[in-house]
């Protein structure tokens, strides 16, 4: 089975679609497709793997690696016992992940000063 990354870009080639179309087919920016496509960052399976394998029309369990692999082994002890590209994609899938938890920390931050200045102007107009 052909990774994310290829299969989408064979994809946008037969449908003849610029990186921004597919890029909104997919409820993503552009950047982030973009990044998919160049192997920058992973492709977050709970949020995409859906949508990719619906767009694509294949079953969502084709799009992880060694799918078939996982569903006989019950939890391997070692780390060698799981297949290589399992763990590469698991790697970028967790900077994917750490990379998202940095952006809902810093939003996060943004969101208490913000009402933190809100309830400043609430508490100067109760006091008006």
């Amino acid at each position: 089975m052909k990774d994310v990354a290829e299969l989408l870009q064979v994809y946008q080639i037969q449908h003849q679609l610029t990186q921004r179309e597919m890029a909104n087919l997919l409820g993503v920016s552009q950047a982030t497709y973009n990044n998919w496509i160049n192997g920058q960052t992973a492709v977050n399976p709970l949020k995409y793997y859906y949508k990719i394998a619906q767009l694509c029309q294949i079953q969502t369990e084709t799009l992880i690696p060694n799918f078939s692999n996982f569903r006989h082994l019950p939890n391997p002890p070692f780390e060698h016992d799981i297949p290589v590209n399992a763990l590469v994609f698991c790697q970028k899938y967790l900077k994917n992940l750490e990379e998202t938890v940095e952006l809902l920390k810093n939003e996060n931050g943004r969101i208490l000063i913000e009402l933190k200045g809100k309830n400043e102007m609430i508490e100067r107009l109760q006091r008006n």
